[in-house]
């Protein structure tokens, strides 16, 4: 199996591998979750991954609930899955929760062949099989995980890195990845920074694609970047035309940590400021086939503005499966100041 989009494909070896893409894929290990794996082509080439969570929020019936995220797990699957591989996380296993059958039985109902089911807990795993008759034959056996020494690991922790990546510890730590400075000192800071570089921020095309080539090479050498340089960038997307040059150009560019530079920027943003930096941010994570930042990023630039229309566009893309290259072919060479969310 295969690891989707990437320049020179990883090759993970059987379902050990395959439990060890998923962290490395959504930049996080999923706890009390269910993670649909689309499988595609005679190699099994790992396609877009859809995480859930299994227990339904407050206020919503598990009926409504698995209505919901069924449908949309399905959304993805029939656009790009020849077959998928469920695997649902909880912290102490017992029984399977009723959202894996409903998901298994939307799959069977599509025409989607669900290879396996696998139940992973306490740093092991274990085939469950696709059957939900009641009683099920009995578990097997479980199988410890890959550490964090395996080769395999290794490899696809270091090809998240080169994206600009780390696997962090859950879903919480992703966003806190690009949340903006707390408040305090660090939130003064950044306003005053903001507010000395709006009268001199670059109002040339030229100027302004020197200060995001040396964002560029300074995240990839420090992981960061400065206050002033961050302010810089964001303040730019005010203007249509340099706005229109970084959407186009951050979609185009694969080879360059677009993703990485934009997080950088958002850590380095009041939130009050960061609905169309955050918008972007989801857009060229969506564009890497990184649907989980994708989604944290959508979150804040919409608790930024509530009705951000590139944020909402991208929510609605997400839902309905649409492939990153699609997204990108959209905004390559032709973004407008809309796009932005103007």
């Amino acid at each position: 199996m295969t690891t989707i989009d990437a320049p020179d494909p990883l090759v993970v070896r059987g379902t050990a591998g395959l439990l060890a893409a998923i962290p490395a894929t959504l930049g996080f290990p999923p706890r009390d979750s269910l993670v649909q794996v689309c499988l595609a082509g005679p190699r099994a080439q790992v396609g877009p991954m859809g995480r859930v969570d299994l227990d339904p929020p407050h206020g919503a019936t598990p009926r409504e609930y698995a209505d919901g995220v069924t449908g949309t797990l399905l959304t993805v699957a029939r656009r790009h899955a020849d077959s998928v591989v469920l695997v649902w996380y909880r912290s102490l296993v017992d029984r399977r929760p009723p959202l894996v059958d409903a998901m298994v039985g939307a799959l069977d109902g599509a025409g989607i062949s669900v290879r396996d089911v696998i139940a992973v807990s306490g740093g092991r795993y274990r085939h469950e099989g696709v059957s939900t008759s009641t009683p099920r034959v009995p578990p097997g056996p479980s199988y410890p995980l890959l550490g964090a020494g395996d080769p395999d690991v290794l490899r696809l922790r270091a090809s998240a890195a080169l994206r600009g990546r780390t696997i962090l510890g859950d879903r919480d730590d992703l966003r806190r990845s690009i949340d903006g400075p707390a408040a305090g000192a660090a939130l003064d800071r950044a306003w005053a920074e903001f507010d000395r570089c709006a009268g001199r921020a670059p109002q040339q095309l030229d100027d302004y694609a020197a200060e995001l080539d040396l964002a560029l090479v300074e995240c990839a050498s420090h992981h960061s970047l400065t206050a002033r340089r961050a302010a810089t960038i964001v303040l730019g997307l005010d203007d249509p035309a340099l706005c229109s040059h970084l959407v186009a150009r951050s979609v185009s560019a694969r080879d360059e940590p677009w993703t990485a530079m934009l997080a950088a920027c958002a850590r380095q943003t009041p939130t009050e400021l960061a609905g169309d930096l955050c918008a972007l941010l989801a857009l060229v994570a969506y564009c890497d086939g990184d649907g989980a930042l994708a989604q944290v990023a959508v979150d804040r630039s919409l608790l930024s503005r509530s009705g951000h229309s590139m944020a909402r566009l991208l929510m609605q893309v997400m839902a309905a499966g649409v492939h990153p290259d699609a997204v990108a072919a959209r905004f390559r060479g032709a973004a407008r100041p809309s796009d932005c969310g103007r």
